[in-house]
């Protein structure tokens, strides 16, 4: 597996942990992904993030190999920015 992939999947994953960590401080957090709402469910978190990951893995297998970088750290740039702004705002890693 690449390893640009499996960065991306990482940063992923901890978006994923600290958006579920948003689910259980509503009060406190919003969440800012129109797809899935200000509140969502935690299950909705999941199912968003494990649909997103395979996407990312089939997308991988799919195209051309020279634009396989480009999404992988596309991917990275953008979930790096979502993950420093959440620890920025307090928002902790938590299953």
């Amino acid at each position: 597996m690449d390893a640009s992939l499996v960065l991306a999947l990482m940063l992923e994953t901890a978006d994923m942990s600290q958006t579920l960590y948003m689910t259980r401080h509503p009060q406190q957090y919003q969440e800012m992904n129109p797809i899935l709402g200000s509140h969502p469910s935690q299950i909705k978190v999941v199912c968003y993030f494990l649909t997103a990951d395979a996407g990312l893995v089939v997308f991988n297998h799919v195209l051309p190999k020279k634009y396989v970088p480009v999404l992988n750290y596309g991917t990275v740039a953008i979930e790096a920015g979502f993950v420093a702004h959440n620890a920025h705002i307090g928002v902790k890693f938590s299953f």
